[in-house]
């Protein structure tokens, strides 16, 4: 068990399936236009549109239904999920530095290792929560109080 999960927030999930459906519907229509007009770019264009806006909705779909988390501190590691290539551990006694910056809808956690693959040394870890924004006080100070619990070095930049 985790000591504690940052959960995503539904409603934006929610949101951002029914845009990339509508956005999907109405590039369809633009590409049925475009064939009807002969005009082939603007089919390949269109048909490119429909690949990504699918592939996000079926991405943001995924973690509503699966309820997946946007990272999990367990006892002795940290779990990101929202990293593109799957989910990342990275153990607390590896972690260099924390930076936390913080805004009014959002969240952003920045953690330093030698085993981050990024150019940055960072692995980034994205808490946007437009819909829960009166929870981001609460998230932030549990963050930092577990960081705190390993003897990790935190720094909290506050941008409001």
């Amino acid at each position: 068990m985790g000591e504690y999960t940052i959960e995503e927030d539904r409603v934006k999930l929610t949101l951002y399936i029914a845009g990339n459906l509508c956005l999907t519907l109405i590039l369809m229509f633009i590409c049925a236009e475009f064939m009807n007009r002969v005009f082939y770019l603007g089919v390949f264009l269109g048909a490119t549109g429909i690949w990504f806006a699918v592939k996000y909705m079926f991405r943001y779909g995924k973690k509503l239904t699966q309820n997946i988390p946007v990272c999990t501190f367990k006892k002795k590691e940290l779990v990101i999920y929202s990293l593109p290539r799957g989910p990342v551990t990275m153990q607390y006694c590896k972690i260099k530095e924390v930076k936390v910056l913080r805004d009014h809808k959002s969240i952003k956690l920045f953690f330093a290792s030698d085993e981050v693959t990024h150019p940055s040394g960072w692995n980034y870890v994205g808490v946007i929560w437009p819909f829960r924004k009166q929870e981001l006080a609460e998230t932030e100070e549990r963050v930092v109080e577990v960081m705190k619990k390993h003897n990790l070095n935190v720094t909290v930049v506050d941008k409001k």
